[in-house]
């Protein structure tokens, strides 16, 4: 095996750089880049029933084109995140936003369901290389004291995506086939990898120490990513068994399994993939108890919503877009 490579001793501090709007300059790349990734996710919500009839499929069949994305999301943002922490954010950061580009344009042109699911995996993977180190690079370009405001601000430009989706998405539906949803993401992606590419500073995002690059946890990734699928899958339960089929209770049970064994790995792992010591704190364990709660509710509402609006009350793609607005407006 090559040597590792010793990452350059860099000393850049956010609390003493002389550009004072930089740190604004950078989160217009990033948070450009946040908005229209969150804003994917959220847009697909009122075209399932108009992907259903122009495929011929089931509206449990078509709800894979989202369960697809959430699942490469959920496996793979720790994984990613620790390897930008690794090799770079800036160029993992824009990596990301290439692979997303690729992936709507290959949505787009998707002949069939099954390619149009390959097609929003695609996407997947490169939103989790996108958004992984997102908040990582907000921080490192904020000074200490104004962390809040930073985090804030991401928080901001992701809501505003949430909300923004249903609308865009029904105002396209009303004229355009569901296609034109994916094309128009391409756009803003890539106007916010432009302005990555020329902004952002992979020393200031980085922040890079002195010394050989941290191993990756590859057992830890492995772990984590089986534990998230099979999770998901068994609560999502595709394939209709019975919720008391043997199936279901050897999901939930390899799915925790999974999970206790993560923590112990990573808890006697000298370079975690994350560490979970974080979690002693009561404060930082209540933000991510909250968050996931919110995320949980209001991406239950997003997703059945507008198939029970469309396909059921006979509402347009417009309104039904509206109504998924006020929603993600409260």
């Amino acid at each position: 095996m090559s040597e590792v490579v010793a990452a350059p001793d860099i000393v850049w501090d956010p609390d003493t750089e002389p550009d004072k709007n930089y740190k604004w300059k950078a989160f217009s790349a990033i948070g450009l880049s946040m908005f229209t990734m969150v804003m994917s996710f959220s847009i697909v919500f009122v075209s399932l029933s108009a992907i259903a009839d122009d495929f011929g499929v089931t509206l449990r069949a078509v709800t894979w084109v989202v369960v697809a994305q959430s699942l490469t999301i959920s496996a793979m943002m720790l994984p990613l995140g620790r390897v930008a922490d690794i090799v770079g954010r800036k160029r993992f950061h824009l990596t990301g936003q290439l692979i997303f580009i690729g992936g709507a344009i290959f949505a787009a042109f998707s002949p069939s369901l099954g390619v149009l699911i390959v097609a929003r995996v695609v996407m997947a993977v490169g939103s989790s290389a996108g958004q992984a180190v997102s908040t990582a690079m907000i921080i490192s370009v904020f000074p200490t004291n104004e962390r809040g405001k930073a985090i804030g601000s991401q928080t901001t430009a992701v809501a505003i995506g949430a909300a923004t989706g249903p609308v865009v998405g029904g105002i396209l539906l009303q004229f355009f086939a569901w296609q034109s949803l994916f094309i128009f993401m391409a756009i803003p992606t890539g106007i916010a990898f432009l302005l990555g590419l020329f902004i952002l500073d992979e020393a200031r995002v980085s922040q890079q120490t002195q010394g050989k690059r941290p191993k990756f946890d590859m057992i830890g990734a492995v772990i984590s990513a089986l534990a998230v699928v099979i999770l998901v899958v068994t609560i999502n339960n595709p394939f209709a068994v019975d919720w008391l089929s043997p199936l279901i209770f050897a999901g939930g049970f390899l799915g925790v399994g999974l999970l206790v064994g993560f923590v112990f790995w990573e808890l006697h792992n000298p370079a975690p993939m994350i560490d979970l010591r974080m979690f002693q704190d009561r404060i930082f364990r209540l933000a991510v108890a909250t968050r996931w709660i919110g995320f949980l509710g209001t991406t239950a509402t997003f997703f059945m919503m507008p198939i029970f609006l469309i396909s059921f009350r006979d509402l347009n793609e417009g309104v039904a877009g509206m109504v998924l607005f006020m929603s993600a407006l409260g």
